[in-house]
């Protein structure tokens, strides 16, 4: 069998190797480059080029686009679930900017698209969000993506959106229940409930109850947000 090596150098024009980024805009878009120049990874790194890709960058903007078509201005409520990965997208994408974490802020905005796309009808006021968050990143998109939502002006001279940092805590919590250390199930509890609430969740959960019956619990340990531990013999 024949082993290859992937061989990394430094772009140069002595060594014939510089991509040609008229060529790259001419096939991809302009949109697309400067995307994938920004998802490769820390700015201040040194990251390997690799013009295949610039695809997945492609592919991402041609969801976003296709996704109009599914916008709907009527009064959809927002389910709680809508308005955490709404908000916690914005806050996400501004402070990643802000820090110049362009690649953790593109991934953001590509999992909100991924919730927008499981919809059957998506808000006006979600896909909004995501073209003034993507309007830095993809500024010929943006623009189109702004006037067919009848934007009036340019998307460039639209305020930023705002997060509402109550909508992105959590209500409830994920409660990891153990007997004698070995989780036998999960239940769901308020955020910051009570020792007895844990508790009393815990043991009506049927799953939990099956490995309780005919024992005797000598002690409870709760961990809050957290953990039931039931200690038995």
């Amino acid at each position: 069998d024949t082993e290859l090596a992937q061989v990394i150098s430094k772009m140069s024009k002595s060594l014939k190797n510089v991509v040609n980024p008229d060529d790259v805009i001419k096939k991809y878009g302009s949109d697309c480059l400067r995307m994938y120049e920004m998802f490769l990874g820390p700015l201040q790194a040194s990251k390997p080029w690799n013009t295949a890709g610039i695809a997945g960058l492609e592919r991402f903007l041609q969801r976003v686009y296709r996704l109009k078509d599914k916008v709907s201005s009527a009064n959809i409520p927002l389910s709680a679930e809508d308005e955490k990965i709404m908000n916690s997208t914005i806050k996400k994408v501004t402070e990643d900017t802000e820090a110049l974490s362009f690649n953790t802020a593109i991934s953001s905005m590509m999992v909100y698209l991924q919730h927008l796309s499981q919809m059957d009808k998506v808000p006006e006021t979600m896909f909004r969000n995501l073209v003034l968050v993507l309007s830095p990143y993809a500024p010929h998109l943006a623009e189109e993506l702004n006037q067919a939502l009848g934007g009036k002006e340019s998307v460039s001279k639209s305020e930023w959106p705002e997060y509402d940092e109550s909508k992105i805590v959590e209500n409830s919590a994920s409660i990891a229940v153990q007997v004698n250390g070995k989780v036998r199930s999960v239940v769901v509890a308020p955020v910051d409930s009570g020792d007895d609430v844990l508790v009393k969740l815990a043991k009506a959960d049927a799953k939990v109850a099956k490995w309780l019956e005919g024992k005797t619990i000598v002690k409870t340990v709760v961990v809050k947000n957290r953990i039931v531990n039931f200690i038995i013999k």
